[in-house]
């Protein structure tokens, strides 16, 4: 009797230890750590899928699209002085950047699928307009006999060409313009559009007007190029998530969609008109 009674205090007494909770505690830990741990592969495999999707319906149909622009570039020539008296030239380029941009666009969205995954994409019909001031090259260091005038170009970055669906109609200075792929230089703009412009030393302002048919996915971001930059957008869409650096000064969402326009002035930013 004396035994048994001895037994339960041993049992009573390691039950109520300290040491032994903790190691029961810890013993459940570890067992619940691996139906947590195959959760977790489970949700880290599907977020790698759905990316994989997503970039894969993006190939195809567009990928995120940010428009930078229009910006009228003009090369001119830099001379430099080798040993010797020996001069070279290098071709430069100034950037100028409008003073005045107006965007205009409607969104159309369409949800994709691809097994249990779907995202969104979008077409978009955008209208850019504006005008540029002429530069002063003199303020910039260059004398006006180095301008080479004749080779001054209108650019507009697209980041994926793909998502382009018409031929992009473009009017600079009340003159049709065609468009064509690519830039002369990446100092500004990676990939987009390009047009060369009838350009003097005696041009005060180019106005400008260029419709945009473009197809993309996730995301729609617009660089506020111009000295003052207004973007106005609208869709049917019901749940938009406004990102970037500035939210929209103006917003409606409804049932119907949404209509939101933004602001920008070229003192918000942190790089000059040229």
């Amino acid at each position: 009797m004396e035994e048994i009674q001895k037994k339960k205090s041993i049992i009573t007494r390691v039950g109520e230890s300290a040491t032994f909770k903790v190691f029961a505690i810890s013993l459940l830990v570890l067992i619940l750590l691996v139906p947590a741990s195959m959760v977790t592969s489970v949700i880290r495999e599907r977020k790698q899928r759905m990316e994989s999707v997503l970039d894969e319906i993006g190939s195809k149909w567009g990928q995120a699209q940010t428009i930078t622009g229009p910006v009228i570039t003009i090369p001119y020539k830099q001379y430099y002085e080798k040993e010797k008296g020996q001069k070279i030239s290098v071709t430069q380029y100034a950037h100028i950047l409008p003073e005045r941009l107006d965007v205009q666009g409607n969104i159309v969205p369409e949800i994709r699928y691809r097994g249990i995954y779907e995202t969104v994409v979008y077409n978009t019909a955008l209208k850019l307009s504006g005008k540029f001031i002429a530069p002063d090259f003199e303020k910039l260091g260059v004398p006006d006999k180095q301008v080479l005038w004749d080779r001054a170009f209108i650019a507009v970055g697209i980041p994926d060409m793909r998502g382009v669906r018409e031929n992009i109609s473009a009017v600079v200075n009340e003159l049709p313009t065609v468009m064509n792929p690519g830039v002369e230089t990446k100092d500004v703009i990676a990939t987009g559009i390009s047009a060369p412009i009838k350009l003097t030393r005696k041009s005060s302002t180019v106005s400008f007007n260029i419709g945009i048919d473009l197809n993309g996915s996730r995301h729609l971001y617009f660089v506020p190029v111009g000295k003052i930059t207004t973007v106005q957008l609208s869709s049917k869409w019901e749940s938009p998530s406004f990102d970037g650096s500035f939210l929209p000064s103006e917003r409606k969402i409804g049932k119907d969609g949404f209509n939101a326009k933004w602001k920008v002035l070229h003192l918000n930013r942190n790089y000059p008109q040229s």
